[in-house]
């Protein structure tokens, strides 16, 4: 049985979010990255593809910031993080 939203995890809305960006929906996405980062403020993860799916809708301010935002939590990742900002 599926678990109902108030059930899920971050990592649950993390696959949502990943599902909806796969189909096209990226209203969906970004509304499902933007629940596992509310259970989770240190969910790098979700920073770096929200960060990403901003970029790809045009978003550059809030590309920066989720971007911003994964390095800081994850500076291991700066290689990868780099090449979204440097789209910026």
């Amino acid at each position: 049985m599926a678990a109902t939203p108030d059930e899920m995890t971050q990592y649950d809305w993390f696959g949502q979010a990943r599902i909806h960006e796969v189909g096209g929906n990226f209203d969906g996405a970004l509304k499902a990255y933007e629940n596992a980062i509310r259970i989770d403020p240190n969910f790098a993860k979700a920073w770096y593809y929200k960060a990403k799916l901003h970029l790809q809708m045009g978003d550059k301010a809030n590309a920066k910031k989720c971007a911003e935002t994964a390095l800081e939590l994850e500076p291991n990742w700066k290689k990868h993080i780099d090449k979204i900002l440097s789209h910026l």
